[in-house]
């Protein structure tokens, strides 16, 4: 269904480039139902105190953000510190600030003692934090001081490196299915399985989870 869809796509955009217009509603009635081929599930707690139990500072960071928010991962490398806005014991995160997406969520007072925790690293190593620092900032070697103390943002694919390799060593993500000339399909997604997690545990607390603003 993914490729067919992108092949019309195209299709249409050729048409679009030399002023053809084409009647989408029309097309759209004749491309088939998408069908999932398997049902994803989110990370169970026990999974995920086992990636913390796993984790560096900075990786729990990740993990604990993705899973106590449920923001997506693309939002994670956009993050500065002037986002976070300190509630006593959590902080109220605005992801993606100043744009028409633009909403808020709450971490866990856990999650906020892994951020502050990772400030303080950064610092001992000589990075000076401001507003303006990324929350999460790329890789870097502490021992050589011109790199550590200079921060820059780290990507979403370095992001999903880093889950990638942690949920391997924790033995996670079991595989479900094998497609020919596809990677082998998992039971739990790779960072979508901790937003659904998050969702989750609002559906058993009673909060409806499409609610942005509490």
């Amino acid at each position: 269904w993914g490729n067919l869809h992108n092949y019309v796509a195209a299709v249409c955009k050729f048409y679009l480039i030399h002023d053809i217009e084409l009647n989408k509603n029309r097309i759209n009635r004749f491309m088939p139902e998408h069908i999932k081929v398997k049902k994803d599930r989110a990370y169970s707690f026990e999974e995920i105190m086992k990636l913390l139990n796993l984790s560096n500072e900075r990786t729990r960071v990740i993990i604990l953000l993705l899973a106590s928010t449920g923001v997506r991962l693309g939002a994670l490398p956009l993050l500065k510190v002037s986002d976070l806005l300190d509630r006593t014991d959590t902080y109220k995160i605005i992801v993606y600030p100043n744009t028409r997406q633009e909403y808020f969520t709450y971490c866990t007072p856990e999650c906020k003692a892994a951020i502050k925790s990772y400030f303080e690293i950064r610092e001992r190593h000589g990075e000076s934090i401001t507003n303006d620092s990324p929350v999460i900032r790329e890789q870097y070697n502490h021992q050589r001081p011109t790199i550590s103390s200079k921060a820059s943002f780290t990507t979403k694919g370095a992001i999903h490196r880093v889950l990638e390799e942690i949920t391997d060593r924790a033995g996670l993500r079991t595989r479900v299915h094998k497609i020919p000339y596809r990677d082998s399909l998992k039971d739990v997604k790779l960072a979508h399985g901790f937003r659904k997690f998050f969702n989750t545990q609002l559906v058993t607390s009673g909060i409806n989870p499409l609610i942005k603003e509490l």
